[in-house]
């Protein structure tokens, strides 16, 4: 009965993951690129040409949006990081400091004699502790970025575009 139940539930599930394997979503990368001059912009990185970055800018509370255009000669530094790994890097953190946390507060506790003895609580405060400690982990180790310097040099610039044109939206 339980074989008959599995294959009922299998022949249901097994479509639906032929149509989600087809959905490609293209991964959107944030870049921080720093000009000579000491202007800092933000943005998505959209298109790599031969001597020039191009950023989409989305305008919050807005459907607005702005390319920015930045020649490589006005190029000291450009950082990029993959949209979302400071959310996921948190998210994670937190569930795994949760339950080590609630391990090692569970384990801390010994009751011996006594007569009111919790260590499921011991065990609650320590998850609480250890998803703080752990969300503040993931937020350190999501927020780690490629970093490429550039200098306004377009010999440089022609040395990392390879890498930074994988990254785009648009090749």
């Amino acid at each position: 009965m339980k074989t008959i139940i599995v294959c009922c539930l299998l022949t249901v599930v097994l479509p639906f993951q032929n149509c989600l394997a087809q959905f490609v979503k293209k991964k959107v990368y944030i870049a921080h690129i720093e000009q000579v001059d000491g202007t800092k912009i933000k943005g998505i990185l959209y298109r790599i040409n031969e001597t020039d970055v191009e950023l989409a800018q989305v305008i919050r509370r807005s459907v607005d949006t702005v390319f920015h255009r930045i020649l490589s000669s006005e190029i000291k530094n450009i950082r990029v990081r993959k949209k979302g790994t400071i959310r996921t890097g948190f998210i994670v953190g937190a569930i795994v400091g949760s339950f080590i946390g609630y391990e090692v507060g569970y384990s801390s506790v010994e009751c011996g004699s006594a007569v009111f003895c919790f260590p499921e609580l011991a065990g609650i405060n320590g998850a609480i502790v250890g998803s703080l400690v752990g969300g503040l982990a993931g937020v350190a180790v999501g927020g780690i970025q490629k970093k490429f310097i550039v200098q306004g040099n377009q010999q440089l610039f022609d040395l990392h575009k390879v890498k930074l044109k994988g990254w785009t939206i648009r090749h």
